[in-house]
């Protein structure tokens, strides 16, 4: 069982980590900031044309996900420029992009992402691993037989969007709604050591 510690310099935690990979006690969260390479938008490029339509500076919000709940809310509870705008900012296209394509090769199984796009995926099918990609609480009744790496995308997929998380009540209400992947993702938090890549106030 991975070890829960605290502060650590970087050189003991790649020491520990790689130790952890060899243990097969390793995972991977993987956030927006590796699919800008390939042409995909920041957390808050995304959300600014919904801060702009309500006239809300969108500096002013540590917390974005306010934003599209003060949207959603203004369009009474209509999901549709969100699921447009999330759709049309998304690419698929690779774009040489050099960090998913070290993220895909290390030896580890399990990767956790907050990402809508297939980019980790298609990542990971290039470096010739057979990939299981769990999008929603059904997926993970069913495994794919000689799977060597697994993809939780605990916010959704956008081949359907409509089920994204991205608004307050979302979040709020993300343990109701998604009990299973809240386990999985308890029990991987318990049991392995994660590597966070691509997050920040992009």
């Amino acid at each position: 069982m991975a070890d829960i510690i605290g502060e650590i310099s970087k050189e003991d935690f790649v020491k520990g980590y790689a130790l952890n990979i060899q243990k097969k006690e390793a995972a991977i969260f993987v956030g927006a900031g590796t699919s800008m390479p390939s042409g995909n938008l920041s957390w808050m490029e995304l959300i600014k044309p919904l801060a702009d339509a309500l006239q809300i500076n969108i500096n002013s919000y540590n917390d974005l996900v306010d934003i599209t709940q003060y949207f959603l809310n203004d369009q009474a509870g209509n999901r549709n420029f969100i699921n447009d705008r999330i759709l049309d900012s998304i690419s698929d296209q690779q774009h040489d992009n050099k960090t998913l394509q070290a993220i895909a090769e290390l030896p580890v199984s399990t990767f956790w992402t907050t990402n809508y796009d297939h980019l980790l995926e298609k990542y990971l099918e290039k470096s010739g691993r057979k990939v299981d990609t769990k999008r929603n609480d059904a997926s993970l009744t069913n495994s794919i037989r000689g799977r060597d790496a697994t993809v939780f995308k605990m916010h959704g997929d956008k081949d359907d969007v409509n089920d994204t998380v991205i608004t307050r009540d979302d979040f709020m209400s993300y343990d109701e709604k998604h009990p299973n992947m809240s386990t999985a993702l308890r029990g991987d938090f318990i049991n392995k050591t994660f590597l966070f890549i691509g997050y920040g106030r992009l």
